[in-house]
């Protein structure tokens, strides 16, 4: 967490070569998402189903990065997802700042994009920060 915002202080000072923060931060968010989908789903069966692959991405993978798993995994069954986390703890020095609480969110939507990525799904993550913490990722997996 103390990296996580020691680097968006640092983008947000050099503003990354043009890029801007949101997009360096989605960028790196998906390199790191990428590695850790290979690393921690080597050891499991291969994932070929969507609602497994989020189910993973919800519960294994999230217990490995946020030392919880997320509260809720939500789907309409034609390719949007929305993973619920009451206490994501990312959010939790900057409640009450919805722009830090915005720029905490960039990594972590680029980390999910890139870890089903590695699973061959193609999606855009998007998250919304509710109050005490609380967060909302929804994922659209494209065609």
């Amino acid at each position: 967490n103390l990296l996580h915002t020691s680097y968006i202080e640092h983008l947000q000072a050099r503003q990354h070569a043009g890029w801007g923060l949101e997009r360096s931060l989605e960028q790196l968010g998906f390199d790191v998402g990428v590695r850790l989908a290979e690393r921690y789903s080597k050891d499991t069966p291969r994932l070929v189903k969507e609602l497994d692959i989020m189910t993973f991405l919800c519960k294994d993978m999230w217990l490995k990065v946020f030392r919880k798993n997320a509260d809720k995994l939500r789907t309409n069954h034609k390719g949007v997802y929305e993973i619920f986390d009451s206490r994501f703890r990312v959010l939790v020095s900057s409640v009450g700042d919805n722009e830090n609480s915005r720029s905490r969110l960039f990594m972590p939507c680029g980390m999910m994009r890139g870890a089903l990525f590695a699973f061959g799904i193609n999606a855009s993550v998007t998250a919304e920060a509710g109050e005490s913490a609380s967060c909302v990722f929804t994922i659209k997996v494209k065609a």
